[in-house]
């Protein structure tokens, strides 16, 4: 287990500290966090870390560094996971020149290649990156690095240990889970396959609540999409267009304001027009509710909750055998999907044997906190997940005991900088660790929407405030609150 936290990091530190496998970085104030967004040069220069699909990875720029130099003529290199992410760039894009080192691929684009961003774009939608371990082991392989970085880890049959925890925990046969690469990478085999399989006029993917930012750039730039916040107008548009249908995308509960759709009215509704029902459980979890009941297929990051400690990207694809369309997606998502480099499952590995255990206690850290927030005169507003409501009975595991998603959205009473710059906790991007992880959500998810009276005209629609701050609940929380 990570060691609490309860105190500030200095800005542009890795998160967790001093490991070069971190998918978090120190961003304590929110001046740091605008100038991240804004590419300031000063503060992207400090960083020792990112969240590794907005901020290529240290050891990955030290194979991108070695690429280049083998290199004669300018170019831009962009280093992806395996062979299968060349054929999904190509088979998007078309042919693209290769590089490679060791475990390492890379795509090799001419300055004047019209391609550059929008493959850029796709890699890091698609979740197609090359991992931090996978550069450690080809910069060994080539003798730039003479050993890797000291991690508990299983080393023997790490993908079913895996699979295991999470079959378990979603009830599903270890066969119906597949990893990937990334979170994103599951959700988008899911999407592609969904695209594959079923009939062409059934073309639109609808996304049903506020989601997370990739999520909604793949169905929007890589489809046709439509999107729906209240649940009667989204039952409306499906009885009405169920023909053009092809599958219908949320999160349970949403990113960032914990809300829960009526799962059981929802899948119903779907069923009787044939509709697949694909969930996000990054944050519920596979111990929350019931969600193999009603959904076709959920994806998971297991970056999150799953690994505990910010230092492993990887993702799940957990099929329903019970599907009408189980067999077709199963075949067709594990051509798709970019399996995790070895040594990245060998890290989970050890991270997920206590997968359940550490939701189960961080849960009530979360209850005691939620009740302190609710009275506190510092906040204006406070999303959870409340599991006395009738919703959440309606489909919560049987087992779980009022099990509730570690995390928190507030909205406080005064500009969100007093409170975030004074918090004596880890800030920056992700979620799901055992310390205390706070975030200006809005800030870093959706910065360009905040900068335009329409953007914020769309977050308004959907409740958002951009003055709202993300918590990732850990076990040094109620130290971290204790002044509220």
């Amino acid at each position: 287990m990570v060691e609490p936290i309860n105190k500030e990091f200095p800005c542009g530190v890795s998160i967790p500290f001093n490991n070069p496998h971190a998918v978090s970085v120190s961003l304590p104030t929110l001046n740091d966090v605008i100038r991240y967004e804004e590419f300031d040069e000063n503060i992207r220069q400090t960083m020792q870390s990112g969240y590794p699909r907005f901020f290529t990875n240290r050891l990955v720029q030290k194979v991108v560094a070695k690429l280049a130099d083998s290199v004669a003529n300018p170019c831009t290199i962009l280093p992806i996971a395996d062979s299968k992410a060349v054929d999904l760039i190509e088979n998007k894009f078309g042919s693209v020149e290769l590089l490679s080192l060791g475990d390492v691929k890379a795509v090799m684009l001419t300055p004047m290649d019209a391609r550059t961003q929008p493959i850029k774009d796709f890699i890091q939608h698609t979740g197609l990156i090359a991992t931090s371990r996978r550069a450690e082991e080809s910069l060994i392989g080539e003798q730039i690095f003479t050993s890797r970085f000291d991690e508990e880890r299983i080393n023997s049959e790490a993908e079913s240990v895996i699979q295991s925890v999470l079959a378990g925990g979603y009830g599903v046969n270890a066969t119906d889970v597949l990893l990937a690469n990334t979170g994103m990478n599951a959700l988008y085999s899911v999407y592609s396959a969904l695209q594959q399989v079923k009939d062409k006029e059934k073309k639109v993917f609808v996304r049903l609540g506020w989601q997370y930012l990739d999520t909604m750039e793949i169905l929007t730039k890589y489809g046709e999409t439509v999107d729906f916040s209240d649940e009667e107008q989204f039952a409306q548009y499906i009885k009405e267009n169920y023909k053009t249908v092809n599958a219908v995308f949320c999160e349970i509960p949403n990113n960032p304001l914990l809300q829960i759709v009526n799962l059981p009215e929802i899948s119903h509704l779907l069923k009787g027009y044939g509709i697949p029902l694909i969930i996000d459980s990054s944050m519920a979890t596979p111990f929350t509710f019931r969600l193999m009941e009603y959904a076709d297929v959920v994806v998971e990051s297991l970056t999150k909750f799953a690994c505990g400690n910010a230092d492993v990207i990887m993702g799940a694809i957990v099929l329903n055998y019970k599907s009408p369309m189980y067999s077709q997606l199963l075949e067709v998502c594990s051509k798709t999907c970019v399996k995790p480099f070895v040594a990245d499952m060998q890290r989970l590995a050890h991270e997920i044997t206590d997968y359940k255990t550490r939701v189960v206690s961080l849960s009530e850290i979360t209850k005691e906190l939620r009740e302190r927030l609710r009275v506190s005169k510092k906040v204006k507003q406070l999303f959870c997940v409340d599991e006395k409501s009738s919703v959440f009975k309606s489909f919560a595991s049987e087992d779980n005991n009022s099990i509730v998603p570690p995390i928190l959205s507030v909205v406080f009473n005064e500009p969100l900088d007093k409170y975030y710059n004074s918090l004596q906790c880890a800030k920056g991007p992700s979620f799901g660790t055992e310390f205390t992880l706070s975030m200006a959500y809005v800030y870093m998810a959706h910065y360009d929407l905040i900068q335009s009276i329409e953007g914020e005209k769309t977050l308004g629609r959907y409740g958002l405030d951009k003055n709202l701050m993300r918590v990732s609940v850990g076990y040094d929380a109620l130290e971290v609150f204790k002044n509220f």
